[in-house]
């Protein structure tokens, strides 16, 4: 195997799961999801469509609208495909267990490649993730948190490179934690992939998009969260290790953790059960 097959194996989560074949996984995904979201619009009050850009992905949607003013809020980012697939719509797969514990979900939309570039991705995502401070300050809610998965991680991750510094602190103290779950952090390999077709990245533009190697500016309050499924790829896994040790290195509150028996996919779908480990951590951090 050459090098960039190498990659090209170690880069597609389908190609590890042990659940179901390569070709087989990522639709059993999507019908899961698209399932326990279509639940969650029908069954929680939500408001959906609210704009926060002025493109037509640039929107979020906002459920457990009945809860009271000051319940905690997630704010939660997909991943698919490496932002070339899924959307907001299918995303709120997250929200039936965590508004029975009365917390309020945000997810989030964005426009996909090659629509729009991964810096432009991340420009959204960053006027998002400052329209839900400002939301969750205005209604006086006592905490904030942000969860991702896949390339969700590397765009929450990018909003620590510059838009969160600019937050008065007095506002941006109300994020209490954040949590990576099966992140993308060094992008340099993707240009050795099929998935650089599409993104269309050269070297230094998949450094300059990589966690791993940008500046991180957070508040010292934040606990961050890096996770990764046992069943995964080991590229997943290694570049979630060296993710955690970046942030213990630049002396943030930092926890690495392994699920056991999940895959890239199945680790988010479970975000949909009540006693599911990340959810329960999720519950748990109003306690810290």
């Amino acid at each position: 195997m050459n090098r960039c097959d190498e990659l090209e194996w170690l880069f597609s989560p389908s190609r590890w799961s042990r659940r179901y074949r390569a070709e087989e996984i990522v639709q059993k995904h999507i019908e899961f999801i698209t399932k326990a979201s279509y639940l969650a619009r029908k069954y929680v009050p939500c408001q959906l469509n609210i704009p926060y850009g002025s493109t037509d992905k640039e929107k979020l949607d906002i459920f457990g609208t009945n809860l009271p003013s000051d319940s905690p809020i997630v704010i939660y980012v997909h991943g698919g495909d490496y932002w070339q697939e899924l959307g907001r719509e299918i995303s709120s797969y997250i929200v039936a267990p965590l508004y029975k514990n009365e917390f309020k979900v945000i997810i989030l939309g964005y426009t996909l490649s090659p629509e729009a570039s991964l810096h432009q991705i991340q420009e959204q995502i960053s006027r998002a993730f400052l329209k839900c401070v400002d939301y969750a300050n205005s209604l006086g809610s006592r905490s904030l948190y942000v969860c991702s998965h896949s390339g969700g991680c590397q765009l929450v991750a990018s909003i620590f490179q510059s838009s969160f510094s600019t937050i008065p602190s007095d506002s941006a103290n109300i994020l209490k934690g954040v949590i990576f779950i099966s992140g993308i952090y060094d992008l340099i390999p993707l240009t050795k992939t099929r998935a650089n077709e599409t993104l269309q990245l050269d070297l230094a533009g998949a450094r300059k998009l990589s966690p791993l190697y940008q500046p991180f500016h957070a508040s010292e309050g934040i606990i961050f969260f890096v996770i990764v499924g046992e069943n995964e790829s080991p590229a997943f896994v290694e570049q979630s290790e060296a993710f955690y040790r970046k942030l213990k290195g630049l002396g943030y509150k930092s926890e690495f953790i392994v699920v056991k028996e999940v895959d890239h996919f199945d680790i988010a779908e479970q975000l949909n059960e009540e006693n599911y480990e990340i959810v329960r951590l999720i519950v748990s951090m109003e306690d810290y």
